[in-house]
């Protein structure tokens, strides 16, 4: 149980990493 929610909240982080990335990485394109 421990190891899926370990996964769930390795998910969660790296979709939240990747809109980040990928937010800064647009702001930085357009300028």
């Amino acid at each position: 149980m421990m190891l899926s929610v370990w996964s769930d909240m390795n998910l969660l982080l790296g979709l939240l990493h990747s809109r980040l990335f990928f937010a800064a990485k647009g702001q930085i394109d357009i300028r």
